[in-house]
């Protein structure tokens, strides 16, 4: 092969733009949840109130930042999040756990150590959850 023939003149080789290294620019996205959360879950903190159901979801935010199901997180962190009081955060938590959806480690003077739990779907109370009638399985068929 002839390789001389498409190498560049030397007037072609001035005429070349500078290489220039471009900085990759790295853009923060927003927070986000990290699903799946489960609906029946979600339904039983939101018949607690307004403080535990902000409390849950900030807790499975948590729990999608650090990617494991066990963690540590402070009560002010939560209370910052969900930009209510330090009560209003304890309060969440105590109904949260006493309904049976999280489960706390907790140590004087560090971070309380929370698990959240699944529901049964048995426990649950909704009607709209169950299989509708008339599947494939349906003995109607003909």
């Amino acid at each position: 092969m002839e390789f001389e023939r498409y190498e560049l003149n030397e007037v072609d080789k001035t005429n070349l733009p500078a290489f220039r290294y471009r900085k990759q620019v790295r853009r923060l996205k927003p927070p986000f949840l990290r699903g799946p959360i489960p609906l029946n879950w979600l339904q039983k903190a939101m018949k607690l109130g307004g403080g535990a159901i902000s409390v849950g979801i900030i807790l499975w935010y948590y729990r999608g930042l650090k990617k494991l199901s066990v963690f540590k997180i402070g009560i002010q962190d939560i209370a910052n999040l969900i930009g209510r009081s330090w009560l209003t955060a304890k309060r969440g938590i105590i109904a949260l756990e006493h309904q049976g959806l999280i489960t706390i480690q907790r140590h004087n003077g560090r971070k309380h150590i929370i698990e959240i739990r699944e529901v049964d779907e048995e426990t649950n109370s909704s009607t709209f959850l169950k299989k509708p009638k008339g599947g494939k399985n349906d003995s109607r068929e003909g």
